[in-house]
C-alpha cells in the first residue's frame, strides 16, 4: 500500500500540472484574439487607406 505522503504529494502533483495546463490554454486563447484582433485592425487600415485615395481622386475631379 502506498505511503499517505506519497498520495498526498501525486495529488498535489496532478493539480499543479492541471493548473499549469489550464494556464498554456488560456495563453493560446488570448493568442488567437490577439492574431485575429490584428488582422481585423490590419483590414481596416487597408479599407481606409482606400477609402482615403478614393476620397482624393474625387476631390480632384471637383
Amino acid at each position: 500500500m502506498k505511503n499517505p505522503k506519497h498520495r498526498k504529494m501525486s495529488r498535489v502533483a496532478v493539480f499543479v500540472l492541471a493548473n499549469a495546463l489550464c494556464f498554456c490554454v488560456s495563453m493560446g486563447e488570448e493568442s488567437i484574439e490577439a492574431a485575429e484582433l490584428r488582422a481585423a485592425l490590419d483590414a481596416s487600415l487597408k479599407q481606409s487607406t482606400a477609402l482615403k485615395s478614393e476620397n482624393a481622386k474625387l476631390l480632384q475631379v471637383n
